[in-house]
């Protein structure tokens, strides 16, 4: 069986979510913003190689992806951010 830990975001924020490699399950959003999710592999946004890119007030529901990532997982809500995500990875 292969579990995933979720990661609730519900501000504006960088949040490293994982450092080195793993695996982004999927992205439940909660409670849709007018702004972008992005998620990177890396510990930084300006090096880090962009995953995806919610666009502003994503429907409420669960966004599925099963990917893998190298450096990180690295999720930035913009400024102003008032939605409510849940990443889940391992």
């Amino acid at each position: 069986m292969t579990f995933f830990f979720p990661t609730h975001i519900t501000g504006a924020a960088s949040t490293q979510i994982k450092t080195g490699a793993g695996e982004l399950h999927s992205i439940v959003i909660n409670k849709a913003d007018a702004h972008t999710i992005t998620l990177y592999d890396g510990t930084n946004a300006t090096t880090g190689t962009v995953i995806a890119v919610l666009p502003a007030s994503a429907v409420v529901g669960t966004y599925l992806y099963d990917v893998t990532f190298s450096f990180g997982l690295l999720v930035v809500t913009q400024a102003s951010f008032a939605g409510d995500v849940t990443v889940c990875s391992r």
